[in-house]
């Protein structure tokens, strides 16, 4: 003779399950682990959400890496603002510097134009050559 009928067993079951979970998860969040405390002689690493980056606004600009090898002796403003970093004014600027220095002699020369510095010569090098 059974107290409970089917039905009756499937819904305690179904509380005490309910019950551990919610127990467990009580336990785990005063343990810290999620906020990415180290619980005291804890070997875990903490936790912490991923970074993302978020997408880029409607009508922001997204930058767009050359398929090819640039030659600043002969490239023209287009081809100098999909280089990384360079936006309109960096490239009229370089032509301008071409114009009336002339040719480039090295890469490194890219510097002597204003707005280009070391480290934006170092993210360009890769795309350029003469």
């Amino acid at each position: 003779m059974t107290v409970f009928t089917t039905q009756e067993r499937r819904v305690l079951y179904f509380l005490l399950a309910s019950i551990v979970v919610g127990a467990l998860t009580g336990i785990v969040r005063r343990s810290g682990l999620l906020e990415g405390e180290r619980p005291a002689g804890s070997d875990l690493r903490p936790w912490k959400p991923a970074a993302r980056r978020p997408a880029p606004a409607e009508g922001e600009k997204t930058t767009k890496l050359p398929v090819e090898i640039i030659n600043i002796n002969v490239a023209n403003q287009k081809e100098f603002e999909s280089l990384p970093t360079i936006g309109p004014v960096t490239a009229e600027r370089i032509l301008a510097y071409r114009k009336s220095e002339g040719p480039f002699h090295s890469v490194d020369d890219l510097v002597k134009v204003k707005g280009i510095g070391p480290k934006t010569l170092e993210k360009i090098r890769p795309y350029v050559s003469l």
